[in-house]
């Protein structure tokens, strides 16, 4: 659980009232098994709960590590979390989603740069200042956003690609 607050930041915070319905839910769904094991001294003997991935929960993770379509809204946050866990795909399929989230990142920056000409094709140069020019300014800052994402990406496919060779 700490693990897990370190990594989302100080937002969003896990606890036990969060995160063992999530387990139990797991283990219903046959991805893992749990086992209970004795812990402590002689005298401080307490139980302590243990999970195991189940072959089911191995397939149902590379799945999702693997699923580029789902939550599309939500895929930047998602692929935070594909990287940590990168290590438990093919060099392959690690390359397959970088070059699909360099895309990804693409299209941001090309859709909002496109969007940013047109308001400027359109805004009425007699108004000043233009009402447009937050939006403009959020615009560029998230065109930004998008090219550190690119450049962070693009890095870890050559990070890749230098471990394959």
């Amino acid at each position: 659980m700490k693990i897990m607050n370190n990594f989302t930041g100080p937002y969003l915070k896990f606890n036990h009232s969060r995160l063992y319905p999530l387990l139990s839910q797991l283990e219903r769904e046959g991805f893992i098994v749990g086992s209970n094991e004795l812990s402590g001294g002689q005298t401080g003997k307490r139980s302590h709960r243990s999970f195991e991935i189940t072959h089911r929960g191995r397939q149902q993770f590379h799945n999702l590590m693997m699923d580029t379509i789902s939550k599309v809204g939500e895929y930047q946050k998602l692929f935070l979390h594909k990287v940590q866990a990168m290590e438990h795909l093919e060099s392959a399929e690690r390359l397959s989603l970088f070059a699909h989230y360099i895309n990804f990142c693409q299209a941001h920056i090309f859709f909002l740069t496109a969007k940013i000409e047109e308001i400027l094709r359109h805004q009425r140069h007699d108004v000043s200042p233009s009402p447009f020019d937050a939006t403009i300014k959020i615009m560029r800052h998230m065109t930004d956003k998008w090219q550190l994402e690119l450049d962070w990406a693009t890095q870890l496919r050559e990070e890749e690609l230098a471990q394959r060779a």
